[in-house]
């Protein structure tokens, strides 16, 4: 296991985690009260589990894992290299036809191959963010899938190595970390109206001397 979260879902606790077993990366769920896991086994279109990594992916680890969890379902978001991040529900919803995918793939400009270290999401379920190796963050709405935002070069060593979102402040704030000289970075994202987002062009860095006098989360 690489990457664990733990949720209630159904007013179970549940642990949804990251685990590599025979070279598939998959994201998989237990009952902390039954001791149990949770039948996520698939084994159709080349997949043998709902939430993997597939089409030539399943070998690389799974980075970032954030869970958000509603009265009987959770939102699993989940991803690795390639600039990209993966949005499921669980239980899965029915559909009348066969899915290729039972997760959407939302992508992050820039490089290709990036991997994606960091995942967040807001309290009201509307916010998904992401930060990468290369220093980007990207900011999309949900349902939609619609990316309000992504930000090239937020920290000078590079790697986003997490992301939170403040919801007590009075308009939504992700702050960012990378590592262990880097500041945390707080920006606040404006919401005029109802779904609509967008990020002005200042930060507000937030940082505390670390003891080598470098500042650091």
């Amino acid at each position: 296991m690489t990457q664990v979260q733990v949720v209630r879902i159904d007013d179970e606790p549940m642990v949804v985690a990251s685990v590599s077993q025979a070279n598939v990366n998959a994201v998989r769920i237990w009952n902390l009260r039954s001791k149990l896991e949770i039948n996520t086994l698939r084994n159709e279109f080349g997949a043998k589990w709902n939430y993997q990594l597939s089409y030539g992916e399943e070998d690389k680890p799974i980075m970032s894992l954030v869970c958000l969890a509603g009265d009987d379902v959770a939102r699993i978001v989940f991803a690795s290299k390639y600039s990209q991040i993966m949005v499921a529900q669980h239980p899965v919803p029915p559909s009348e036809m066969p899915r290729l995918s039972l997760f959407d793939t939302w992508r992050i400009p820039g490089s290709g191959i990036a991997a994606v270290l960091s995942l967040a999401q807001s309290m009201d379920g509307e916010l998904i963010a992401a930060g990468t190796d290369s220093g980007r963050i990207a900011l999309w709405h949900y349902p939609s899938g619609e990316r309000l935002a992504c930000q090239p070069g937020t920290h000078l060593n590079g790697r986003i190595q997490a992301l939170a979102f403040c919801d007590a402040s009075p308009s939504p704030l992700l702050a960012s970390g990378g590592g262990r000289c880097s500041p945390i970075l707080g920006r606040r994202i404006e919401c005029p109206v109802s779904n609509q987002y967008h990020l002005p062009d200042s930060w507000n860095l937030l940082h505390r001397n670390g003891p080598h006098g470098c500042s650091n989360p």
